[in-house]
Formats: C-alpha cells, structure tokens, sequence
C-alpha cells in the first residue's frame, strides 16, 4: 500500500466512524427527542394534544404553584391509575389522573346513558382514581380534563365526600384556563416540557 491508499483509507474510516457516532447519539436522543414539544398555550393546542404530551403539560400546569412543593409526573406505563402526584407543604400527597380530549368522540364513563358527540368524564374515571387513592391511603384526588362532567361523576363525587374523608375535586378546560391565567407569568405563554 502506498501512501494515497493508506490516506484515503484513513479518510474512508475517519467518515465512517464520525457517521457511526451521530448515529448511535441520535439513537440514544431518540427517545428525548420523542417527549419534548413547545407550543403557544391556546385552548386549540391544549386540546392537540397526545395523551403523553397533556400529563407533561398538567405538570407544567402545577409547577411554580404555591401550594405545592414537588411535582412528580409517573411513568407513561404501569401508572396504577395515576399520571401525577403532587405534594404540599404538609407532606400530603394528592394524587392526579390527567384525561385530555380525543378527536373520536368517546364516553370515557362507559356509562351508556349520558353517550353524545362530547367527551365525558364519568363515574367509571373517578372510581379508579379513588381506588388507587385508597390503595396508597390518599385522602386528595383531582382529575384534569379537556372534556366534560357526567351527571353520573358528579353524583359519585358528592357521594363520596358525604360518606368518606376522601376528597376529589375535577378540573375542566375552564379552569386549565384559569390555572394558567394565575401563574406568575402571565404573558409567558410558552411552553416547552422535556419529559
């Protein structure tokens, strides 16, 4: 071998390793790259959202607020139930399950009696959630949601705060609204989340 073989050779290897490398890092950020996303905070984008995407936002959503002092997001799978879970500064733990609209018009109760072109949150949502509250001996629960409130979840909720000590509060897209209209920085409608 002579010594243009052996620098073209060298050439040759020099941009096979360096592919190599980008594409093993692009590997390895494949996942990152997947979870990460930044919108403007409208209605429209919240409702865009995928089922992962929303419970990053839900966290967004909760952090910097006053009343808690950690917000922890729980795995995409094998969650028991729950999407995040909030402490306050009394160590109580409040457990939340983030229900964000789908395009299909669906009752998420499978309660037949309450089916229309709406998005539901139904008696069927707010019994797992208290499960896994009970469970862990939860006593908070909230459930956020793009959709609306079945008579049939409401009716239960009310139940369950006349004959238990646990509490379970729902929050619509109303009040998403109003959530993010109280955070400190209200013209900061930016959001970007790395999960």
């Amino acid at each position: 071998m002579n010594k243009y073989e052996i620098l073209v050779l060298l050439i040759v290897l020099i941009i096979l390793i360096k592919s190599f490398t980008q594409f093993i890092e692009k590997i390895r950020g494949f996942k990152d790259e997947q979870l990460k996303f930044t919108m403007r905070i409208k209605k429209e984008n919240i409702n865009r959202l995928t089922g992962l995407q929303f419970e990053g936002f839900c966290q967004w959503l909760f952090h910097n607020n006053p009343e808690y002092k950690d917000i922890k997001l729980t795995p995409p799978s094998n969650d028991g139930g729950v999407d995040l879970i909030l402490t306050n500064y009394d160590d109580e733990k409040i457990y939340v399950e983030c229900k964000r609209y789908d395009s299909n018009p669906t009752l998420a109760s499978n309660d037949e009696d309450n089916a229309s072109d709406e998005f539901f949150i139904g008696r069927v949502i707010c019994q797992k959630l208290v499960g896994a509250m009970m469970a862990n001996n939860i006593k908070k629960g909230i459930i956020l949601t793009t959709g609306s409130v079945s008579p049939n979840a409401l009716e239960y909720i009310g139940k369950l705060e006349d004959n238990s000590d646990l509490s379970l509060k729902i929050y619509t897209m109303d009040n998403i609204l109003k959530l993010i209209e109280e955070r400190e920085n209200q013209d900061d409608y930016e959001l970007a989340v790395e999960i």
